[in-house]
């Protein structure tokens, strides 16, 4: 990548054809530099006076007060590769941790958007709270002037009854599904075993005639890798307008599950390759197609999430303040550095006054010469730092595979931005 990418004055910049592509900071212009005018001082004087290099984008993020109840451990599917280990318990949050926290993210709120967000395991389990959840924050938002929105993470095997709450109450949903049934009910079957996709597709359907704002997010395996394009025009006919890709996370039941059967995370050259076909399909069939390693163009930031911000933060189902959605008990690995207090139940408060650790900020190591001079760094952010602990053993210490895919997708996104634009 070295002969093809660099740093422009903060912002990445690559080579196509005959001319460098540098996007600007607020993601609304390119510019196309020719090769012997890339260090000239008028060019950068140029893009200086148009207000290139100078971003409104970044700090949107902070105008939400985002809470994130993760109401409970059981989950209605046995996802091969589950992070979580989810349905392994039956662990199911209170009202009276699910009000505290909402109170929380209300006190932090400060004019800023209320976001009341529910994952899981699987949270259309817990559908008595989630109701009940609604009308408090809608009515607490309420008497303050807060703004309040709804959002939640599902498998998609949903009570009919229920999906319609949340579809007339104008939730954003995000639905986990792998893609058609043959990778569907392989990967993501039911708790009793038997298939899931049939339930899936009749949310899916529900979702897109109750013109709700939904994506889907899928894991990519060793089983599903050649059949990303496939997903994405499967995705299309059904009416989705975005899928979001990743490769599994080696942890939780994939990290036990036998490895020959399919269910381990993808070579790094095979996912890049269905990521690139599943993007130009979806080009073709008017799908958006997302991954991390280029999500962050269009808001930058040095760090990879923003769990470190005091207007962001998730609270587990037994009343532990995390930082991260993956962290979801004590047992887990790298729980210090991300479980920074908890639920009081004798004053009926949330108490999250610990020092964060190093790892919920996780900025690129600025002593790792390698991020510092990578093109990619001002858009890169280090990576998650759970899958960093999964891959590195150190949360800090970003993941050699993702680097790679970062440093590869973006050409490639920046190649394709330019002749689109043309």
């Amino acid at each position: 990548m070295e002969n093809i990418t660099r740093i422009y004055h903060g912002l990445p910049a690559v080579l196509v054809d005959d001319h460098w592509v540098v996007i600007s900071s607020k993601f609304d212009e390119i510019a196309r530099i020719a090769v012997n005018q890339i260090d000239d001082a008028g060019t950068y004087e140029e893009l200086l006076g148009r207000s290139f290099f100078q971003s409104s984008v970044r700090e949107s993020g902070s105008r939400v007060s985002l809470v994130t109840l993760i109401t409970t451990s059981d989950c209605n599917l046995r996802c091969s590769y589950c992070f979580a280990n989810s349905g392994e318990s039956c662990r199911v949050m209170s009202s009276d941790i699910a009000f505290a926290a909402v109170r929380r993210a209300l006190e932090n709120s400060s004019g800023r958007k209320l976001s009341v967000a529910f994952f899981g395991g699987e949270p259309t389990l817990t559908q008595g709270l989630i109701r009940a959840v609604v009308d408090y924050a809608t009515t607490e938002s309420g008497k303050i002037g807060t703004e309040v929105e709804f959002s939640i993470t599902t498998n998609g095997v949903v009570n009919p009854s229920f999906l319609q709450f949340l579809i007339e109450r104008q939730f954003l949903f995000t639905v986990s599904v792998d893609g058609p049934p043959d990778i569907q009910d392989y990967q993501r079957p039911l708790k009793s075993g038997g298939p899931s996709s049939a339930h899936v597709a009749r949310t899916i359907e529900s979702l897109v005639q109750g013109g709700a704002n939904f994506k889907l997010r899928a894991t990519v395996t060793e089983y599903s890798v050649g059949k990303m394009a496939e997903m994405v025009a499967w995705a299309g006919l059904l009416g989705v307008k975005e899928i979001h890709f990743e490769p599994l996370s080696v942890a939780g039941r994939a990290a036990l599950v036998t490895k020959g059967v399919g269910l381990d995370r993808p070579k790094l050259q095979e996912f890049i390759a269905g990521l690139k076909s599943a993007i130009i399909m979806g080009n073709q069939s008017g799908v958006g197609v997302v991954n991390s390693a280029f999500m962050n163009l269009a808001s930058g930031g040095n760090s990879f999430c923003d769990g470190d911000s005091k207007y962001r933060f998730a609270i587990t189902y037994d009343g532990q303040v995390t930082t991260c959605v993956e962290v979801q008990d004590r047992c887990h690995p790298v729980a210090a550095e991300f479980m920074v207090g908890g639920y009081d139940p004798v004053r009926g408060v949330i108490d999250s006054t610990k020092s964060r650790g190093r790892a919920c900020l996780v900025n690129i190591r600025k002593e790792e010469s390698a991020c510092v001079s990578c093109f990619a760094s001002s858009v890169c952010g280090g990576g998650c730092p759970v899958r960093n602990f999964h891959t590195t053993g150190d949360s800090g210490k970003v993941d050699p595979y993702r680097c790679a895919l970062v440093k590869e997708m973006l050409v490639f996104a920046y190649d394709l931005l330019d002749k689109e634009s043309e």
